[in-house]
């Protein structure tokens, strides 16, 4: 439920700046690029560790200008997410282990405060919002062995039906702009953390609720 509102909250207000922005105040614009991503738990278990992953993202953004320096960013992107982990076990009479990408696909959608930019030289900006994720895809690719390292297999399972669709957090960061004649290049670095469990309630263990965050490195054009 929670989740439905700040969903319609978000379209209301892009409507909202749609409806207050004129026409030549709209930028149309691409951008992609990689996220550092990993995620945390309210209980992770000691015997693993756990890393981060690069994922690539890129999409579309609107640009709408609300005044001198602020504008309305609203962007959908193709986003991967995920987190890296490993662990060894060893008694002394028998040893296991295994490392796994586990990676998430979504379909994020952000509307996103950004103050400055918009200048006719380099102009610095800072840019911070919410951000809905829409679940595509999750996979866990893992290799695992037991009794030695050498006798390593692998597989893939895919857990759609374990995750939660629709998660939400926040995003927050800056970047540089930079104008030419016809287009605006634009180069940006963000961080991003989850605020809701990525794992369904009746899927969510004994290590507590999952939350995704990760650091945004994207390049783009604005038309």
């Amino acid at each position: 439920m929670r989740l439905k509102v700040m969903t319609f909250i978000l379209i209301g207000i892009c409507f909202l700046a749609v409806q207050a922005a004129p026409a030549a105040e709209v930028q149309f614009g691409i951008k992609g690029g990689a996220n550092r991503a990993q995620t945390s738990l309210d209980n992770p278990p000691s015997d693993q560790d756990r890393g981060a992953i690069t994922g690539f993202g890129g999409g579309a953004v609107l640009t709408f200008g609300l005044g001198e320096v602020i504008s309305l960013d609203t962007e959908i992107l193709y986003l991967q997410k995920g987190v890296h982990t490993e662990a060894v076990l060893d008694d002394g009479n028998w040893a296991q282990g295994f490392e796994n990408d586990f990676k998430l696909d979504y379909v994020t959608f952000s509307p996103l405060l950004k103050i400055g930019g918009q200048g006719k030289s380099f102009s610095p900006y800072f840019i911070a919002g919410p951000e809905i994720s829409y679940l595509v895809k999750a996979t866990a690719n893992e290799t695992y062995w037991y009794g030695s390292p050498s006798e390593k297999q692998k597989k893939e399972t895919t857990l759609d039906e374990f995750m939660e669709e629709l998660t939400w957090g926040w995003t927050a960061g800056g970047g540089l702009e930079i104008p030419t004649e016809s287009v605006s290049i634009f180069f940006e670095g963000r961080y991003a953390q989850g605020l809701s469990n990525i794992w369904t309630q009746e899927s969510t263990s004994a290590w507590g609720e999952e939350k995704p965050s990760g650091i945004y490195i994207f390049g783009g054009i604005r038309f």
